[in-house]
């Protein structure tokens, strides 16, 4: 029976060991990742939404899931952005035209978001049972729609400039086409105008 007790003690003590060792090394980890710089500004839906949940029941649900879907946008933006640098960012690393810090804070910002993009399924799932298996799909094409917008809009204000340029030099413009119909007039008068001949005077 003394043996079970004492067997029972070791693995106990190993597991608070063990616990204690894990806590430990996940504490250095995220030190050593938090002096990295971000990669990311800051990342201000995620605080929005944290300070809703924080208000408790005084938010409703609509609006946790509204900032829940802006905070999933802007993690598609920030994986689209890293998986379109990665393949770069690694081939200049291997060539030393970049240091391995640099390198390291690209990591540690991939697994950052990892952790941001799960985090977000479960909060999801909390709201709704369920939603976290589509929110990023509903997040992927809000931003799409966004980016139509957005290059909508710098195109009408191309063409907008463009009618503000000929309308604020529209003056300049018909007097330049007025000079212009005048020294046309001016060079067809200083061409001599030259009578045809009679045939009788060539034979004189």
């Amino acid at each position: 029976m003394s043996s079970y007790v004492l067997l029972a003690g070791y693995a106990a003590g190993w597991a608070v060991v063990f616990g204690t060792f894990v806590s430990v090394y996940h504490r250095r980890k995220q030190a050593a990742l938090a002096q990295l710089e971000s990669w990311f500004p800051e990342h201000r839906e995620r605080e929005l939404y944290y300070a809703l949940t924080d208000a408790g029941d005084k938010v409703p649900s609509a609006t946790l899931q509204s900032a829940l879907i802006k905070r999933a946008v802007t993690d598609v933006q920030r994986a689209i952005e890293l998986q379109t640098k990665k393949q770069t960012l690694s081939a200049l690393v291997k060539a030393g035209s970049i240091g391995e810090d640099v390198w390291t804070q690209f990591q540690a910002a991939e697994a950052e978001l990892e952790n941001e993009m799960i985090d977000i399924v479960q909060e999801a799932n909390t709201i709704r049972p369920g939603w976290g298996q589509g929110i990023f799909q509903i997040a992927s094409e809000i931003l799409g729609h966004q980016k139509i917008r957005e290059l909508q809009t710098k195109t009408e204000r191309r063409e907008q400039g463009a009618k503000d340029v000929q309308i604020r030099y529209k003056y300049y413009f018909d007097e330049l086409a007025r000079k212009r119909t005048e020294w046309q007039k001016d060079e067809a008068a200083r061409v001599p105008f030259v009578t045809p001949r009679d045939k009788s005077d060539d034979e004189n």
